[in-house]
């Protein structure tokens, strides 16, 4: 018997099944590749508001709900776009908390209700 090398991996995220939607990040990976040459690479990484962010996906939303499938400008599918944005959200929900600026009167009433 081989012995092999001890992994402390319990309670740790299996970042290997996100594989498993691969259609779907090949569709995020496309939206990206588009945003890289309207904007520059990486672009996003410096930070968008949340609420602006929020505007871009509900956008995509609504225009996949009303039966338009693919995006006029970019060519590329709505709810791929959708994808892209909520990724980009929740990366600024972490990375750029600062950039919240959803209205402070709803977050307030929220935390009232939940205490």
């Amino acid at each position: 018997m081989t012995e092999s090398g001890s992994r402390f991996n319990d309670g740790k995220a299996p970042l290997s099944m996100i594989l498993e939607a691969n259609h779907a990040l090949q569709g995020c990976a496309e939206v990206l590749a588009f945003g890289a040459k309207k904007y520059a690479r990486g672009n996003w990484h410096k930070g968008l508001s949340h609420t602006e962010i929020c505007d871009s996906l509900l956008r995509h939303l609504s225009a996949y709900l009303s039966g338009e499938d693919n995006d006029p400008e970019s060519n590329l599918k709505h709810v791929n776009h959708v994808l892209c944005n909520a990724i980009f959200l929740a990366q600024m929900v972490v990375s750029k908390p600062e950039l919240d600026d959803r209205a402070e009167e709803l977050k307030s009433n929220h935390e009232a209700q939940s205490q």
